[in-house]
């Protein structure tokens, strides 16, 4: 709270680095014009350069095909037709993406997609409201994907999940961006927090008080 309250912390570019603020108010930029700055060496630029080649769809593909027959034998997707709209008042419906235990697996997070699917549903459950699932073909985008579920649920709550990992809760009246909780940190969102999703769009479905879920950072930069 003293962090908040600090006015170093307001800076746009504020770090906290060793329970200390440190930003423009107390760390002033001395660049002082050409030459006087930090440089990359021709090491480090290559470094850089190179990063947006270090993965590529193919080996993410070959990376998550490993996973492929471990899944099979968890999870069993079927079809039972076109996602028409929900009655049930405690419906909420939980929107997957295209790729989702298809050709993507586990999220960044390193979680099994199945185990994430399941703690959803047991979450919904646990707050006393029913879950449906239903791929979505036309978007993969989590905003939509939220917003799809919400519009076909009973209750007019849905939750959006990419294959990995990325989570909203939404709800049909909102605008596509304006969601009620967002779980954006994928890579460190584990399965407690998953639960803990599913039982918070329960509540909103039966419009009970939500606390909204912190997913818990110390400021890593998270890649997609």
């Amino acid at each position: 709270m003293k962090l908040r309250v600090s006015g170093d912390y307001l800076q746009t570019s504020a770090i906290v680095r060793d329970d200390r603020v440190i930003s423009a108010i107390n760390d002033p930029n001395d660049y002082a014009g050409p030459g006087t700055g930090y440089r990359l060496t021709e090491t480090r630029r290559d470094e850089i350069i190179g990063i947006r080649d270090t993965l590529g769809q193919s080996e993410v593909l070959s990376a998550q095909a490993r996973h492929k027959k471990a899944e099979t034998n968890r999870i069993a997707y079927r079809s039972a037709g076109i996602a028409g709209q929900g009655t049930d008042i405690t419906e909420v419906v939980i929107a997957i993406s295209p790729a989702f235990g298809v050709q993507l697996f586990q999220t960044t997070g390193g979680h099994d997609l199945s185990a994430v699917l399941r703690c959803l549903i047991d979450g919904i459950k646990s707050s006393g409201c029913s879950a449906r699932v239903a791929r979505m073909h036309h978007t993969a985008d989590t905003s939509f994907l939220g917003l799809s579920a919400a519009k076909i649920s009973g209750s007019g709550i849905g939750i959006g999940i990419q294959a990995k990992g990325t989570a909203i809760i939404h709800s049909s009246d909102r605008l596509p961006h304006n969601n009620l909780e967002l779980f954006s940190n994928a890579p460190i969102t584990t399965l407690d927090h998953y639960r803990s999703l599913g039982a918070n769009a329960g509540l909103y479905a039966l419009k009970k008080e939500v606390e909204p879920i912190l997913v818990p950072t110390q400021g890593e930069a998270l890649g997609a």
